[in-house]
């Protein structure tokens, strides 16, 4: 019988966070969409718990990886708006209607205390 253990994460280190307005942050999905010229993708954010994030891990090199065997996740960059009311889509007035799709997250444990970090605005408070 082959023994199954389960092994969750233990810190998530995030390098740089960046927070939007709603409508700032849709304009620049779109933005970065039209700027890669991908114009017919519909791109995706989480959603979890009224906030809006992307997330921009970084590559796994063997130092990240090192970590992620001791239970430590590293993200790049999050960036993120407060956005109480969900929505499966966001239509952006932006060179005409483009659409966000909004993916529910809030059964993921980590995004969910990311999201309560964030509206807490507890990295404000970290120096």
């Amino acid at each position: 019988m082959i023994k199954i253990t389960y092994q969750h994460w233990k810190e998530l280190v995030i390098h740089e966070i960046i927070e939007y307005k709603p409508e700032e942050f849709f304009a620049s999905v779109v933005q970065a969409i039209l700027s890669r010229g991908s114009e017919y993708n519909i791109p995706q954010l989480n959603w979890v718990d009224g906030v809006i994030l992307s997330i921009s891990p970084f590559p796994d090199t063997p130092e990240i990886i090192e970590d992620k065997l001791k239970g430590i996740i590293h993200y790049a960059a999050v960036e993120f708006a407060l956005y109480p009311n969900y929505k499966p889509e966001v239509i952006v007035e932006k060179s005409g209607s483009r659409h966000i799709k909004l993916k529910k997250f809030e059964n993921n444990p980590i995004f969910t205390q990311l999201a309560k970090f964030l509206k807490e605005g507890s990295y404000k408070k970290e120096e």
